[in-house]
């Protein structure tokens, strides 16, 4: 890039297919017997675009490219097309596309590459009471009115609100004379945890407990037993984890469970570590199914509440889905002395499929085909070039190009090169894709003095 340049970069999209596990590193990009592309469907190689240096024009560079073998790269990614170009076709009004590139890379400018790895989205999750005999726990009082209040912070909310007025759900009930009904300190708790909890849930949206409520906040409540005597573990030896099936509350119509992402599972966990002060494998906490016909007859001493993500419509432009929970103590809770706070804060994550997606929608995704952008649906090749159930590694690679156009004047364009390689090859995998890609890139850059190595962003 040339740092007086203040022109938007045009953006190039190179997205990896999750299961290719190698970039190619000899041949040329085309085979000369039979017309084919010489890459894989989402396969991805670094290619000599110029006729200088040692490594031939089309021909792809070895695994240490450098700017002596190749002044001039692109980086290449094969498509659907590329292994059968004889036989390819495409729908009216599209054409065939054999592969996808980049822009022409000069080693000889200046060339900044950052590195940004994936990171698991985070779900906001309070924390209300503490483990029974510590002073954070949970009050227990006669014939009171327990009220929490939960209010929603996010892009969405506040643009259907506004930043002044948040959605909120309040939450109520009354308990009974604990002392009259011979009950103890724990089990009056238990009970005022279960029927919080049960109070919350039938406004959730993931369990639609109560048909005469709209079911529609974006928050689950949890009743947790610290002292671990039953209900589903959170940490342990095996701790809970995505895909595990978790039961919520039991009502009339029988069993109401959630199923957890990879990122509730770990907003619970991360939230346990941080308040038990110790790692998962030693937190004995447990989540106990709700149920008001037994609220007394376990040791359930706080209240964990997760915020959900927005439900994205049918056609959605925006990128954030998290919610931000801010709870308070209205009634009957002794906010002086019972522990309520926000362990875990929510995070967007990085590198999830669906923003990447979005960006190429809106950048790439119109250039490629632009005759009738005024129809609906819009005509593209493909709508959805991103797995948008999967998380990516990107690599942004930012250079210009310059032309002089006349004896004084030169013009200079920036571009964006934007690799997208699927973090893992399958299951949790690390994906072999992106260890070549850093051994490439930090050669190329580290073969001039212009050019300094890959910054890496978490």
């Amino acid at each position: 890039m040339n740092a007086s340049s203040n022109k938007r970069p045009v953006e190039s999209f190179i997205i990896g297919k999750q299961g290719v596990t190698t970039t190619i590193t000899a041949g040329t990009l085309v085979d000369s017997s039979t017309g084919n592309v010489n890459l894989a469907n989402g396969q991805i190689g670094i290619v000599s675009d110029s006729i200088f240096g040692t490594v031939a024009l089309n021909s792809f560079c070895d695994t240490t490219p450098t700017v002596a073998e190749a002044p001039v790269i692109a980086i290449y990614q094969g498509t659907e097309n590329s292994a059968a170009m004889s036989t390819a076709s495409a729908t009216y009004p599209l054409w065939v596309r054999p592969f996808e590139r980049t822009e022409s890379i000069d080693g000889r400018r200046p060339i900044t590459i950052t590195k940004q790895v994936a990171r698991t989205p985070s779900h906001s999750t309070w924390i209300v009471g503490d483990a029974t005999g510590t002073a954070g726990e949970i009050n227990v009082a006669d014939e009171t009115e327990y009220t929490l209040t939960t209010m929603f912070r996010g892009r969405r909310i506040e643009e259907f609100y506004s930043e002044q007025s948040a959605a909120s759900l309040i939450t109520s009930f009354t308990t009974p004379n604990f002392t009259t009904l011979g009950k103890t300190e724990a089990q009056g708790r238990s009970y005022i945890v279960h029927n919080m909890v049960y109070q919350v849930n039938q406004n959730c949206k993931a369990l639609n407990l109560n048909t005469r409520r709209p079911s529609k906040s974006p928050v689950v409540a949890f009743a947790i037993d610290t002292a671990g005597a039953a209900g589903t573990a959170i940490g342990g030896v095996t701790p809970i984890a995505s895909g595990d099936s978790i039961g919520v509350v039991n009502t009339t119509a029988g069993l109401r469970s959630i199923v957890l992402t990879e990122a509730l599972a770990t907003s619970i966990k991360n939230a346990a570590i941080a308040l038990s002060g110790d790692v998962i494998a030693n937190v004995t906490w447990k989540i106990v199914t709700t149920d008001l016909a037994s609220a007394y007859t376990d040791t359930a001493d706080l209240i964990m509440l997760v915020a959900l993500d927005e439900t994205a419509v049918y056609v959605d432009y925006i990128p954030q889905v998290k919610v931000r929970l801010q709870v308070g103590l209205t009634r009957g809770f002794d906010f002086n002395t019972v522990t309520n706070a926000q362990y875990v804060y929510a995070d967007e994550g990085q590198g999830d499929g669906r923003s990447l997606n979005l960006l190429y929608n809106a950048t790439q995704g119109q250039r490629k085909y632009n005759l009738r952008h005024e129809e609906f649906p819009v005509v593209n090749f493909n709508t959805a070039p991103f797995d948008t159930s999967i998380t990516y590694v990107v690599f942004n690679i930012l250079h210009s190009s310059a032309r002089q156009v006349d004896t004084f004047h030169n013009i200079l364009q920036p571009h964006r090169e934007i690799i997208a390689v699927p973090t893992y090859s399958s299951g949790t995998t690390p994906n072999d894709v992106i260890t070549d890609l850093d051994t490439a890139f930090a050669a190329y850059l580290g073969s001039t003095t212009h050019n300094h190595a890959v910054v890496t962003l978490n």
